[in-house]
């Protein structure tokens, strides 16, 4: 029994490490030629940081400006990093479809792109299913090992005299 909970813990631990393994989560918009170009993730996770970096280095200031899942509007300011580049900190409070663009002032302003949000998937589900899984297949063979050990020895015929 000892066995099957130490198993089961470290299952559920290994499957919220798996989870907390991911990387920072970043958005890289480069407008420097002629057409922007947008590096994002597939989905973002909400209420976590994301790291905002646009290369645009023939302008003064630059926002990430967008309209959130419920119409709200976003205006985030970037500050010029050390390698000319902007950048800033950006969280997405809510899961659903952002439009959002890079506002460089009168010199250039990118078309809108959309960015999806959504919650963190838990991989501490499928750890939990595979820990039953196995501890319903080793009690099986457990109980029938006990049925085995415990049962009668078949009888033989009586002795005729």
């Amino acid at each position: 029994m000892f066995r099957f909970l130490a198993f089961l813990l470290l299952c559920i631990a290994t499957g919220t490490a798996w989870a907390a393994a991911e990387g920072p989560q970043k958005l890289t918009v480069d407008i420097r030629g002629s057409a922007p170009r947008i590096d994002a993730l597939e989905r973002y996770i909400v209420n976590e940081p994301v790291t905002i970096h646009v290369d645009a280095p023939f302008t003064k200031s630059a926002s990430l400006v967008g309209v959130a899942p419920d119409g709200g509007n976003l205006r985030v300011p970037l500050q010029r990093g050390a390698d000319g580049s902007f950048v800033g900190m950006l969280t997405f409070p809510a899961s659903g479809i952002w439009s959002l663009a890079v506002d460089a002032g009168s010199q250039a302003k990118t078309s809108t792109f959309s960015i999806n949000a959504g919650e963190r998937d838990s991989h501490a589900g499928a750890a939990l299913m595979l820990a039953l899984s196995l501890a319903s297949i080793g009690g099986g063979l457990g109980l029938i090992t006990i049925a085995r050990k415990f049962s009668a020895a078949p009888a033989s015929a009586p002795d005729v005299p």
